[in-house]
């Protein structure tokens, strides 16, 4: 049989004797205590793992990696993904674009660069530091998918901080030939009555527009109206042209713009705002805030952000707009009366179906489609070096780079609807001058009410005129539009109104006393 183990002796059951650290002793009554060393000193903590608190910047991390929090109670993380990098959802992040995730899901990402958990002492991991970072120091009031003009990264403007997540999709420049293309605006936009290329008014307008694009620098550009017949080309123009070179981005501000809603968030991802067809009131209070609307659009550096449930900020989005409509009188009565204001920030084109088009089947227009694709690159590489020397002085303009111009024959349509000028149909209809010896008709406005009033061809329209109408406020608009036609000369009775026969005699003296109402 085996041995039984031996019992162990006392000595053996007690423990080793503990080194004492050191214990407090008093010298005497009325002495202060004391520490007296022991017979060990407790070690020093370990020093930290190199790397970790001593050596992590999470400031220099947070910008290294383009870490941002909504300043919102449900708010996400940011983080700009380097091209190849997929979110947590297989979605890839293009180069610079930045990736909306939550917290564990951006940890996730950053595995290999910060430490998820606290090493040996540490009361922080680093990515706690990281996050109290980003919370305290990076959160940001807005994130939009995109800002007009904007590349991705930090916004900030008039005390708000914008994110700006994706940037335009800019079409890289490629020296080539553009036949189809050039072939198609140049007939869609043919030389007018008056001379002027239309053409190259409306290249010069893109050209411009490009470049604050690619710059990321606003410039005013004029709101590009084109009119026309139904389906000749215009909306193409809009689609397969203007939205590329500008970004690839389109958003349509009418409902902002004919007072259908207060919220205008989705136009500010978008370069191009671009509208068909626009169906408005014909109210002339209607129409004057959409003019007053569109000329801010033109115009403005800073423009009124509203998006749902928030309050409205100023924001900079660097913006051209298009509008296309056919040439009736029933569809160009939605756009702004004309006025020396409006024309001035407007480039007003008249279109003419090219016979390029394709036809009716998928296959055709599909061809068409991908051979304006193709083309893209020459064209735009075109408009940056090789158009400045082809525009000729009278079609610059210092403000847009292009001068603003109304096709006449638009602008003819436009007036026959307009109050003013229907007040001139009937001057020419009563022909007052023909009562004078001095080739022109003078007088106060009150005794022209009469010659209309009292003139058999007028009587009956001037009356339902002059009930929605105010004859001196349009008696000045014809002062402004038609110079030549209708005049005001001040006399010691207050100044008197002249109206000029179509065409004044040769040896009529042009008024240079006339002084605004």
């Amino acid at each position: 049989m085996p041995a039984k183990p031996e019992k162990p002796t006392s000595e053996e059951k007690s423990p080793p004797a503990r080194k004492r650290a050191g214990r407090v002793v008093k010298a005497g009554k009325g002495t202060p205590a004391k520490h007296e060393p022991g017979e060990s000193v407790p070690p020093s903590p370990p020093a930290p793992p190199a790397g970790t608190v001593s050596g992590f910047d999470p400031a220099a991390v947070a910008e290294a990696h383009g870490l941002y929090r909504h300043n919102r109670k449900d708010g996400a993380y940011y983080l700009r993904g380097p091209d190849g990098v997929r979110d947590p959802n297989g979605v890839r992040g293009p180069d610079g674009e930045f990736l909306a995730l939550s917290w564990r899901e951006a940890k996730q990402l950053l595995r290999g660069i910060v430490r998820g958990k606290p090493q040996e002492g540490e009361i922080e991991s680093e990515a706690d530091r990281l996050q109290t970072h980003i919370i305290l120091h990076r959160r940001v009031d807005y994130v939009l998918e995109g800002l007009a003009g904007h590349r991705p990264g930090l916004v900030n403007y008039e005390g708000v901080s914008v994110l700006v997540t994706k940037p335009p999709r800019l079409i890289e420049p490629v020296e080539g030939e553009f036949p189809l293309i050039e072939k198609f605006i140049s007939e869609l936009l043919p030389d007018t009555g008056d001379g002027v290329k239309q053409w190259l008014l409306f290249c010069g307008w893109l050209k411009y527009g490009i470049e604050a694009v690619r710059a990321g620098e606003p410039r005013a550009g004029q709101i590009l109206i084109l009119a026309g017949k139904a389906n000749d080309g215009k909306s193409r123009l809009q689609h397969f042209f203007i939205t590329p070179a500008l970004g690839g981005r389109h958003a349509d501000p009418g409902p902002f713009l004919l007072n259908d809603t207060a919220f205008n968030s989705e136009c500010f991802s978008a370069e191009h705002l671009l509208m068909e067809d626009v169906a408005s009131s014909q109210k002339k209070e209607d129409r004057q805030k959409l003019k007053q609307k569109l000329k801010q659009l033109a115009v403005n550096d800073s423009q009124r952000y509203h998006e749902k449930g928030r309050p409205a900020v100023t924001l900079a989005p660097l913006w051209r707009c298009s509008l296309s409509l056919n040439d009736g009188p029933d569809d160009l009565s939605i756009l702004p009366a004309p006025s020396v204001d409006f024309a001035e920030k407007t480039l007003m084109l008249r279109t003419s179906r090219p016979s390029c088009l394709p036809g009716a089947s998928e296959a055709e227009r599909s061809a068409f489609r991908a051979t304006i694709h193709a083309e893209m690159p020459a064209f735009i590489y075109w408009l940056l070096n090789h158009f400045e020397g082809l525009l000729p002085a009278e079609l610059r303009g210092d403000r847009f780079g292009v001068r603003s111009y109304e096709n006449p024959s638009i602008r003819e349509a436009m007036e026959e609807e307009t109050p003013h000028f229907q007040l001139l149909e009937m001057l020419d209809a009563a022909q007052p001058w023909l009562k004078s010896e001095k080739g022109f008709w003078i007088g106060k406005a009150s005794a022209l009410r009469v010659v209309l009033e009292d003139d058999g061809d007028t009587s009956d329209d001037f009356g339902r005129w002059q009930k929605h109408n105010n004859l001196v406020r349009c008696l000045g608009r014809l002062r402004q539009d038609r110079p030549g036609r209708v005049s005001y000369v001040h006399h010691g009775d207050g100044g008197k109104w002249k109206v000029w026969p179509p065409e004044k005699p040769a040896n009529a003296t042009p008024d240079t006393s006339a002084d605004a109402l």
